[in-house]
């Protein structure tokens, strides 16, 4: 797995890439326990070149979402593949995670609990 950050104001933007399985995702939770504790609660994740998501990657994802709403925060996810959206909602996990479809869409989700481009 690979990641890059960027920053929109107060968001978090994490680029995920590859594959998040039991190893990357003990990565993942060090990635955002990192911009979690420098007070990062607004956090997007961008799944675009994300193949493939395991049990442990999203246990990670669920336990920091957690972390974030403690705060005043929370984590959308964005540009998920089809494959990654069915088991998320499958798993019910869309009731939990806001998912858009875009960067912009997701940045409007949290100032204006904007629905657009909500998939």
């Amino acid at each position: 797995m690979k990641y890059a950050i960027k920053y929109f104001n107060e968001v978090c933007i994490i680029e995920l890439s590859g594959r998040i399985d039991f190893i990357s995702s003990q990565f993942l939770d060090k990635i955002l326990e990192n911009r979690i504790s420098k007070g990062n609660f607004k956090i997007i994740i961008d799944f675009e070149s994300v193949e493939y998501i395991g049990s442990n990657g999203l246990s990670v994802l669920i336990n920091k979402l957690i972390e974030c709403k403690d705060n005043s925060g929370d984590i959308k996810f964005i540009r998920v593949s089809a494959d990654i959206l069915n088991m998320v909602k499958n798993l019910r996990l869309d009731k939990i995670f806001d998912i858009f479809d875009s960067v912009e869409n997701a940045i409007d989700g949290f100032y204006i609990g904007g629905e657009n481009g909500k998939n």
